[in-house]
Parts: structure tokens; C-alpha cells; sequence
């Protein structure tokens, strides 16, 4: 199996949540697919990370339930996205287990939004040694 290519999040209006991932998360459009009658497929980056953000085309539908992206200072991060006006759901927390911190947040179309800081590096899978 090859590593995880991309997320896709269904999105209520497409601009607003590029809006929001451009300069909440500072991730970056890195293509973009024009669908007559729809609004646009867009692919988001951010370092290896890709999101693709897609119309929401139906009344039900599964959901993510957050994304997760890594902070070296989460009160800082978390600082910068409310003063952007986003919407906060949880302030940094410790989670009392690995050093490890949380924040949430909501996206322009109700995706939780995770903000992610570990003190200690992140856990790589072992791999194969043949």
C-alpha cells in the first residue's frame, strides 16, 4: 500500500473555504479543476499534505471528523486563527499523556479543524528490514 494521497472535504461554498485554508492554515492552492455547473475541485498543500475540497452534492453524506495539523507554539497559532475570526470550539488543552497539546476549530463549512503540538517528535512506523 502507498502512503496516503490526499483528504477530500465536501464543502457548502468552495471559495470560502479556500479563503479559510489559504489564510487561516496557510496552506496553498496547488490546483484547481473547473466543473461546468459545479463550483471548482480544488487541491490545497501544506509541506506533504494535500486536501482536495469538493462541492457537497447531497443532503447526507459521512464526515471527517477532524483534521490535524502540526504547531511548534499552539497558543500562538491558536492566537493567530481568532484574530482571524475563526471559529473556536476548544482553547489549547493538555491532554495529560505524551506531551501532547490540543485546539480546535470549525471551517467555513463545519469541519473540525485540529491544531496539534508535541514536544517530543512524532512517532515514525518502523520499516521494512528485509
Amino acid at each position: 500500500m502507498n502512503p496516503l494521497n490526499k483528504i477530500g472535504i465536501q464543502c457548502n461554498n468552495i471559495e470560502n473555504a479556500v479563503a479559510f485554508y489559504e489564510k487561516a492554515l496557510g496552506m496553498q492552492v496547488v490546483e484547481r479543476f473547473p466543473i461546468k455547473y459545479e463550483q471548482d475541485y480544488v487541491y490545497l498543500q501544506s509541506g506533504e499534505s494535500i486536501i482536495e475540497l469538493m462541492p457537497n452534492t447531497s443532503e447526507t453524506r459521512a464526515q471527517i471528523h477532524h483534521l490535524s495539523f502540526s504547531s511548534s507554539n499552539i497558543r500562538k497559532d491558536a492566537d493567530r486563527l481568532t484574530k482571524n475570526k475563526v471559529t473556536t470550539t476548544k482553547e489549547p488543552f493538555a491532554v495529560g499523556v505524551a506531551n501532547i497539546k490540543l485546539a480546535f476549530f470549525l471551517d467555513p463549512s463545519g469541519t473540525n479543524i485540529q491544531l496539534y503540538e508535541r514536544q517530543q517528535p512524532n512517532i515514525k512506523p518502523k520499516s521494512d528490514t528485509k
